[in-house]
């Protein structure tokens, strides 16, 4: 302030008004941490009325899915681990012929590139297995995480930043205090659950 007096704003608002003086950003377009978190909270508990009443369902539910997608994400890993061990089995057992010279040197060559290439797509696969599987390693800790949240604002305890993460992707503040709220695909997942 002029007198000098120095006030904290815990809050949010549009950078671009201030630093490029353009008109982009009104000034009416902030909104203070308690009135965001006034509007937030309600929000929530509106959004996810459904889960708030049948928290242990959600859980369950939220479990098996993940649960099932990893074992199928396995089988696939498995399968495709077997597939390799059998293209190098081959292989093996064309060297041995080629070597006793059971087949011709052209023939083992021929063999053998095809099998590479066999064995190259083969490597794809379990590469993309396991990085799904990661990915649903991961996806499991954030449903989990999502549900300790949202028990937690049952409770009425503080909205926290895991709430944040877990949730909203992103939110938008307009003038006179209106906010348009993105929810997260883990919000969604939570949503679709009958």
């Amino acid at each position: 302030y002029a007198s000098g007096e120095k006030v904290r704003f815990d809050g949010y608002f549009c950078l671009n008004g201030g630093q490029t003086k353009v008109t982009i950003c009104p000034g009416s377009n902030r909104i203070s941490k308690n009135e965001l978190l006034d509007i937030l909270i309600p929000l929530i508990r509106m959004e996810f009325a459904v889960f708030l009443d049948k928290p242990k369902h959600y859980t369950e539910y939220g479990k098996e899915r993940i649960a099932e997608a990893v074992k199928k994400t396995e089988v696939a890993l498995k399968e495709t681990e077997r597939k390799i061990r059998c293209v190098q089995e081959e292989e093996s057992s064309a060297y041995m012929e080629y070597r006793s010279g059971k087949i011709l040197q052209k023939d083992y060559v021929s063999f053998k590139m095809k099998q590479a290439g066999r064995l190259e797509e083969l490597e794809k696969q379990r590469a993309a297995a396991e990085k799904e599987k990661k990915a649903l390693d991961k996806q499991a800790a954030e449903y989990l995480a999502a549900i300790k949240a949202l028990l937690k604002l049952k409770d009425g305890k503080e909205f926290t930043k895991d709430m944040v993460e877990a949730f909203i992707e992103k939110i938008y503040v307009y003038p006179e205090k209106r906010i348009e709220v993105l929810f997260t695909v883990m919000a969604e997942c939570l949503e679709g659950v009958g």
